[in-house]
């Protein structure tokens, strides 16, 4: 069964942080767990067993950002916000200054019903990503996605006019087919279909905009 997507999976690129040497043992069952999730075809008992072998990938090696952030994915999709919010905190910690993670946040604490906290993580994640932008040249290949990345936090602030104006400029500006039409996608998508994922769009690994 294939799950629709939510703002976790919608991020198209990443940047690359650096990160502490992971585990052996976790970094073996963590690949074990993902691909068994795989191989169950994204059902919903697939994403539970995958939770239950993330946990232990975790309790080897309690700094393993990549179990947080597939565990995170899989709570925020079975609708399971508090253990989301929980595990967020978590890789809050060990990437303070990843920008994605504040959107998510904000998108789990939103779902969560929790308006006050999603709007506070929103407002973290759009003046990051603004200091990011300043400190890049246009001609920085990174510039357009981080701008995405924007644009996408700024209709979760209710500036729907100014977000999707801006994913328009980037689609305009755009000369690759499957990136235009990825836009377009976006820009016919409402606020409440991308914060609640009701409708498909892309499906893929989630994002990280990482603020130096």
């Amino acid at each position: 069964m294939r799950y629709k997507s939510c703002i976790l999976l919608l991020a198209v690129f990443y940047i690359s942080c650096k990160k502490k040497p992971v585990n052996p043992q976790a970094i073996k069952l963590y690949k074990s767990v993902m691909d068994s999730y795989i191989r169950s075809s994204y059902t919903k008992r697939g994403m539970e067993n995958a939770v239950t072998g993330l946990n232990k990938a975790i309790k080897i090696d309690t700094n393993y950002f990549a179990a947080y952030e597939s565990k995170f994915g899989f709570k925020l999709l079975l609708k399971h916000y508090q253990d989301a919010i929980l595990t967020g905190k978590q890789m809050v910690r060990l990437s303070p200054n990843n920008i994605t993670i504040r959107m998510q946040m904000g998108v789990v604490y939103e779902n969560s019903g929790d308006k006050v906290t999603a709007e506070k993580y929103y407002n973290q994640g759009l003046s990051m990503y603004n200091k990011l932008l300043d400190t890049m040249s246009s001609d920085n290949k990174m510039c357009k996605e981080i701008e995405f990345e924007k644009a996408l936090g700024l209709i979760f602030l209710h500036q729907e006019q100014k977000g999707y104006g801006l994913i328009k400029d980037l689609f305009n500006k755009e000369p690759d087919a499957g990136i235009k039409q990825m836009y377009q996608q976006f820009m016919n998508t409402s606020r409440e279909d991308l914060l609640t994922g009701r409708r498909d769009t892309v499906t893929t690994t989630s994002g990280n905009a990482i603020l130096k």
